[in-house]
């Protein structure tokens, strides 16, 4: 079970995920959803920014065009706050995504030392914040 969070983290999280990841609003039963799992630990911030990322959502509005190395670099950006960092990183990174798929190659980037380091498990990528302790 994930850590819980107090009311107003999770409110605060819950927003930021939908903002950074989806690029959008909360919907009133997505926001209960993220808050739900936050306030009763039942997801972490890592695993639900990871669940928005692999979402129908994501895909039809920043995935569908097939295209591998834009994917790449949007979820590059998203978790890490970067770009790959040269064409060779870009190819090979490219070539891990087609492997492993959406799911698996964030999944990769959020287990990764740079991202617990940069991010953790409890902040939403890009925000700055972290939760409360």
């Amino acid at each position: 079970m994930a850590k819980r969070y107090p009311h107003k983290d999770a409110a605060r999280l819950a927003g930021e995920v939908f903002g950074r990841i989806l690029d959008r609003q909360a919907d009133r039963d997505g926001y209960e959803y993220v808050l739900d799992c936050l306030e009763s630990g039942k997801k972490s911030v890592q695993q639900i920014v990871l669940e928005f990322i692999a979402s129908d959502e994501f895909i039809d509005k920043f995935a569908a065009s097939g295209d591998a190395a834009h994917t790449v670099g949007l979820v590059n950006k998203l978790l890490l706050g970067r770009l790959p960092k040269s064409e060779t990183e870009m190819q090979a990174a490219r070539r891990q995504f087609i492997r492993l798929g959406l799911r698996q190659y964030a999944e990769q980037i959020a287990n990764s030392p740079e991202y617990m380091r940069s991010v953790g498990t409890d902040s939403v990528p890009g925000t700055g914040h972290h939760a409360s302790h």
